[in-house]
């Protein structure tokens, strides 16, 4: 492990799954930040000092070893000097712990599903002027180019992504997840939302499709209705594989109870 996210992340969904109702505004408090900055480095968008990054330590409980590969980590992030950065990696290596394959395993599962633009870097695979660099994707997707590096790592560990024999990046034809735990499907969820609100305003009418329908019904009727909206999705999958790939698009459709009883 080199980047030091992942330490956080790790540690709050330990924290999480021994208790549901942990959120992260909880461990931004029990961490003695604010929950916007801990977003904010948590998405790569802001860094540590190396003050606040000892300060961390010791509200994570870490080892001095565990300690001195986190602030290193820190530095990492950093550093743009390859001779430098390989040096630092060297050292981050002596002094991490050899953690848990599974354990590790399960936290990248996690995160790829938690986080919104993993499966969209999948998609951007087959797009027609896709370039493979962490500076294109970040571009593309409006993310940080720490935060690509991080999900192009992860989607190969899992062999989601593949390298072609020239070296260029393609979405594996198969791949299974296994089980997925429900806070993550809640978060990714969420994030969708949350950039469908946004699409609103940022996009213009001929670039999106939001609309909507409100009715009464009978709950045993659910169970159908949920099934021809699978059928639906299915259809629309297979509708967009033809054509030329030229953009990455997100279809939400939103079933829900409106009345309170």
């Amino acid at each position: 492990m080199t980047d030091f996210r992942e330490t956080l992340k790790k540690t709050f969904i330990e924290r999480k799954t021994k208790n549901s109702v942990y959120s992260l505004r909880a461990f931004a408090r029990d961490l003695k930040i604010s929950p916007a900055f801990l977003s904010q480095v948590l998405n790569g968008r802001r860094s540590l000092g190396p003050e606040k990054s000892i300060e961390l330590c010791k509200r994570l409980n870490l080892t001095k070893n565990q300690t001195n590969a986190f602030i290193a980590q820190v530095r990492l992030s950093r550093l743009a000097d390859p001779e430098r950065r390989a040096d630092l990696l060297k050292e981050i290596s002596r002094l991490s712990q050899k953690p848990s394959s599974f354990a590790n395993l399960e936290l990248d599962k996690f995160l790829i599903i938690s986080d919104w633009y993993h499966f969209s870097i999948l998609e951007l695979t087959t797009v027609q002027d896709f370039i493979g660099t962490p500076e294109w994707i970040a571009e593309r997707l409006g993310i940080s180019k720490y935060a690509a590096e991080l999900a192009l790592s992860r989607l190969l560990r899992l062999k989601l992504l593949e390298k072609t024999a020239s070296g260029k990046l393609k979405k594996a034809k198969d791949f299974q997840l296994g089980s997925t735990p429900s806070s993550a499907i809640r978060k990714y969820h969420g994030q969708m939302i949350e950039k469908a609100k946004a699409s609103i305003e940022g996009q213009s009418f001929e670039q999106r499709d939001i609309s909507g329908i409100t009715f009464s019904i009978d709950p045993s009727q659910l169970p159908e209705a949920k099934a021809r909206i699978k059928r639906f999705r299915e259809e629309m999958n297979e509708f967009f594989e033809q054509g030329k790939k030229q953009k990455v698009y997100q279809m939400c459709i939103q079933l829900f109870q409106l009345d309170t009883k």
